[in-house]
């Protein structure tokens, strides 16, 4: 019975980037290198203020690299959820990489309320059917792995490090 579980936490940790986080999906990018990038932005810095979070903390967070479902297509588009201390509250943030392989920021992330056991996403671009979509969405990855994300400045550009 141990062996699936243990095949599964080798896989896990093949996935993972040198900072020991895991790598997306199809590129030489960590989740961090994506985080590090996203705290460079004054609209994310004010975001995570209003989590109790600030650049050079260390914070909960979940993510996902491509589409959501009942959205638009966004092939290789990176959500970070970014979460407060008890875990009530945090901001979906966005980024994709640009046509020179730099990441981009994306200006309108979501702000997540937990209600019970269900997210409600609020206060980024769309109407009511964008929302509902993003709180089913949060939802959804609340029950992903949760890590420790280190919420320091980093790099945006092409080429930059995993």
């Amino acid at each position: 019975m141990r062996a699936p579980l243990i095949a599964l936490l080798l896989v896990d940790l093949m996935a993972r980037g040198p900072s020991g986080l895991p790598q997306s999906p199809g590129t030489s990018i960590s989740i961090q290198s994506v985080v590090g990038c996203l705290v460079t932005e004054d609209f994310v810095i004010h975001d995570l203020e209003q989590i109790g979070r600030k650049p050079g903390d260390q914070a909960g967070g979940r993510f996902h690299v491509g589409s959501i479902p009942g959205m638009m297509p966004t092939p290789g588009e990176y959500y970070i959820a970014v979460y407060d201390k008890d875990e009530s509250h945090g901001w979906l943030l966005m980024a994709f990489r640009d046509g020179k392989n730099s990441l981009v920021p994306v200006r309108y992330g979501y702000r997540l309320t937990k209600n019970g056991s269900q997210w409600t996403a609020d206060e980024g671009n769309g109407g009511l059917a964008t929302y509902r979509a993003m709180s089913r969405f949060a939802t959804t990855l609340f029950e992903s792995p949760s890590y420790h994300l280190n919420l320091s400045p980093g790099s945006c550009a092409a080429g930059m490090n995993p």
